[in-house]
Parts: structure tokens; C-alpha cells; sequence
């Protein structure tokens, strides 16, 4: 290794550690313990609520229904005083649940291919990616965890179905696992309810067996059906499908513009960027579609690598 490659390691190691540092310390800057925005009736109305109504727990909350995130309201009230330091903390350790379940998945797909010290770089970039700044709120407001636990949950599902899929000797556990975390999912946020629908899809692709496939077709038709009965559009929303009919183009460009919103604090916010940034949302979908029509001709001989496949597709 030339002494250029180990100070540019130095700089990578330096930049990843202050931007984890950053994070923690602006969460403990920016603490406060009144509730931010949703957290209004996410927190306090709800907590009314529940207390004449306990089903309040499965309520909408505009297009999701928290279960997570509610649950761990009532903790945060009638453990810890109410005071916001105990949600807050969970945003850190979702996010740090997320940063272990990629670290792992990647220290194992890559062990008899890379380097360890270039393994480690890569933990370093990874963990101050996903410790950006750049999602503040989802950090310091306690009412945001929904937002991690969207991820982490069916994240983890996934590769437990990814793993069940081989047939290996703890199958059973990591199928009723990846079963569980599928439903625990749909509490989390609305785009959680699609974990078992696209679980179900995957096992036919994995050729799993059948019972496993009947049995994730039910639970996640299931899940369906109870969060969407007395489903309502919210107030100033408008229906997915009708806004997708009457607007396209521009529901295309958003959903680009969306998956690609991680770039714009990197790049640029302003206006040449931001086809930059479409143009990585763009390629995010093109990804998410190449890789499962690669998957379905040539299996792969990792067992991680189909439920990072699903991750990107969800």
C-alpha cells in the first residue's frame, strides 16, 4: 500500500467517524422534549385515545397505521416519563441495526474476495452514509422511528427468507422468522404491508416449498385485508391510483426524484443537480428491475444476495 492509499484511508476513516459523531452529537444538541409536528397527535392526542379506546393502536395515521411506532409512544409515556430521550434513542438503534444487517451481509458475500482491511473501509463509508445528517428529523423527533423501522424490519425479513430458501438445516427458524418480521412489518409504515405480498412473490422465485409459499400467500392477504378495511384517503390526499392515472409523467419523475433524494445533500439541492438526482432514481428502478429477471435465470450460490435483491425491489 503506497502512502497516498493510506492517507486517503486515514481521510475516509476521519469523515466516517465525524459524520457518526456529528449525528450523535447533534441528536443530543437538538434534543427536546416537546413533540414536533405529527408528534402532536401521534403522541399526545393518540395517548388520549388509547386510554377510552385501546383498538386507537391500529388507527391511520394519514396512509399508515403505526403499530411500532405507537407502542413504543406508550413505553416512552408510562416508563420513562414521556420526556422523548427513550424514542429518540431508538431512531439511533434502528439506524444502527441497519448499518449491522448491510455490514454483515456484505462482510459475508465478499469474505473470500476482498481484502479485511478493505472490508473495514467499506464499514466506514457505509456507517456514514447511513448516519448522514441529512435526515435530521429522523433522528432527533421521537415520532420518526416508523421511518427506520420501515427498513430495518422487512430488511431483516427478507434475508430470513433469503436463508430459508436454501434449505439448510435451521430453515424452519429462519422461514418462521422472516414470517414474523413480515407481519411486525406492517406496522411500521404503509409500504411495510407490501413486505409478506412481495415475500410470497419471491418464494415462487426462490422455488421454495409449497407449503412455505401458501402459507406467506395467506398472511400477507391477510394483511391486506385488515389494513385497508376502513382504510380513508386523508384529507388533502388524493388517490394513488387515480393521481397515477391523471398524472403520469409526473408521478414517474417524483418517484425518481424521491429514491434519488439522498444524492441532492451530497450534490446540490438547485435545479441542474436535480436531474442528477432523478437520473440516480432512475437507475435505482432500472436496478430493481434487472436484478430479479438476472435472479430467476441464474440462482445465486450466496444465500444473502436474494434478499438484498428483494430489499431493492421493496
Amino acid at each position: 500500500m503506497t502512502r497516498l492509499e493510506r492517507r486517503l484511508r486515514l481521510v475516509i476513516y476521519v469523515l466516517s467517524f465525524g459524520l457518526i459523531a456529528g449525528a450523535f452529537f447533534g441528536g443530543w444538541l437538538n434534543h427536546n422534549p416537546f413533540p414536533f409536528f405529527d408528534g402532536w397527535d401521534g403522541n399526545i392526542q393518540f395517548q388520549m385515545m388509547f386510554e377510552d379506546r385501546p383498538s386507537a393502536l391500529f388507527d391511520q395515521h394519514n396512509e399508515h397505521r403505526l403499530v411500532i411506532t405507537r407502542l413504543l409512544v406508550l413505553l416512552d409515556y408510562r416508563l420513562f416519563g414521556g420526556h422523548h430521550i427513550f424514542l429518540t434513542l431508538t431512531n439511533y438503534v434502528f439506524a444502527l441495526g441497519a448499518w449491522y444487517t448491510f455490514w454483515h451481509c456484505l462482510k459475508t458475500i465478499n469474505r473470500d474476495d476482498v481484502e479485511q482491511r478493505d472490508l473495514l473501509l467499506l464499514a466506514a463509508v457505509l456507517s456514514g452514509w447511513i448516519f448522514l445528517w441529512a435526515q435530521e428529523p429522523n433522528f432527533i423527533w421521537g415520532f420518526q422511528n416508523q421511518v427506520h423501522a420501515a427498513q430495518v424490519f422487512p430488511l431483516v425479513a427478507f434475508i430470513g427468507l433469503s436463508h430459508a430458501a436454501q434449505r439448510s438445516r435451521d430453515e424452519s427458524r429462519h422461514y418462521l422468522m422472516a414470517l414474523m418480521l413480515g407481519v411486525v412489518s406492517a406496522g411500521s409504515m404503509a409500504n411495510g404491508a407490501l413486505a409478506l405480498p412481495l415475500m410470497a412473490v419471491w418464494s415462487i422465485l426462490l422455488r421454495m416449498r409449497f407449503w412455505q409459499t401458501i402459507t406467506l400467500v395467506g398472511a400477507g392477504t391477510l394483511i391486506l385485508f385488515l389494513y385497508t378495511r376502513d382504510y380513508f384517503t386523508p384529507n388533502g390526499h388524493s388517490s394513488v391510483f387515480s393521481t397515477f392515472l391523471e398524472h403520469p409523467f409526473s408521478v414517474l419523475l417524483f418517484v425518481f426524484k424521491f429514491l434519488g433524494n439522498p444524492f441532492a445533500h451530497v450534490i446540490s439541492p438547485y435545479w441542474p443537480a436535480s436531474w442528477i438526482v432523478i437520473a440516480f432514481g432512475a437507475l435505482l428502478c432500472g436496478t430493481a428491475t434487472y436484478l430479479p429477471l438476472k435472479l430467476a435465470k441464474r440462482r445465486s450460490g450466496n444465500a444473502l444476495v436474494p434478499g438484498l435483491v428483494l430489499y431493492i425491489v421493496y
